[in-house]
């Protein structure tokens, strides 16, 4: 017992010693959140990073119809695999939908728990985001969810996350995506693709303020479109592990929702 205790008592003094060394090597922490498109840093080696959409809202206006949807709970969980790749897991807790027909003014509700997303990201060049970083992530989302914000049917997404420093606390991103959507009908896939362009200034070292425009066409059988997007986000990291954030859309076209607000909270482990 005397041997097992001291074989403990100095692993733990190794942890200790190797603890701070290990936190000192740690990259600057970067969520996927806020924002339209998410930045190319890998989660560190046996890290685990949990990123939480407390509120989501958005409106959006068609010819016949006005729908509210609100999320909350929208989760996101990414862990490191290695240096340079990290595997992710995301599921939407609870999301409720309010379509008002706009001729006759009747209204529907409906809620329910939403669809679970796989995802895998793979640094090309820079984990940590900085200087020229370059990551490509594939994700598929299986349908697990109900009617309310459930799609009904399988999707499969490629996207290729760009990210460059040019100084001065600014930063240009670039993220083009390719898209198995499914479709409205619930039933089927088609063929969704665009980029999302966005400026990242650092105001200060622990606050972010991103402006970004999205160009997605959307090829789904019912009828085809491009929604065009403005956003603006700010994240704030009070501590080198937490992040808050929140952020706002605002559609530039017809086919466009007609605005977006959210907020949310990240933390590492």
């Amino acid at each position: 017992m005397t041997g097992i205790s001291g074989s403990w008592l100095a692993a733990a003094a190794m942890l200790a010693l190797a603890g701070p060394a290990m936190a000192e090597d740690l990259r600057p922490f970067c969520t996927s959140r806020p924002g339209l498109g998410e930045p190319p840093c890998i989660v560190d080696r046996g890290y685990v990073v949990a990123e939480l959409g407390l509120g989501d809202w958005t409106r959006e206006t068609e010819d016949a119809t006005r729908t509210k949807t609100f999320l909350s709970g929208d989760g996101l969980l990414r862990f490191g695999v290695d240096r340079v790749s990290e595997v992710q897991l995301g599921w939407s807790a609870y999301g409720r939908t309010r379509e008002i027909d706009r001729a006759a003014g009747s209204r529907e509700r409906t809620s329910g728990v939403g669809d679970v997303t796989l995802g895998y990201r793979r640094s090309l060049m820079n984990p940590s985001g900085s200087k020229l970083s370059i990551a490509v992530q594939p994700s598929v989302t299986l349908p697990t969810g109900g009617q309310a914000i459930g799609q009904g049917s399988w999707s499969a997404d490629l996207a290729v996350m760009g990210k460059k420093s040019i100084g001065g606390g600014l930063s240009l991103e670039l993220m083009p995506s390719i898209s198995a959507s499914a479709n409205e009908s619930r039933h089927g896939r088609h063929l969704a693709y665009g980029a999302i362009a966005g400026v990242g200034i650092e105001a200060r070292k622990n606050l972010t303020f991103t402006t970004e425009i999205s160009a997605i066409r959307d090829r789904d059988p019912s009828g085809h479109s491009t929604e065009l997007l403005l956003g603006e986000a700010i994240a704030w990291q009070p501590g080198k592990n937490w992040q808050l954030d929140v952020g706002g859309a605002a559609g530039l076209n017809h086919a466009s929702l007609d605005r977006r607000i959210y907020f949310g909270v990240a933390r590492r482990f």
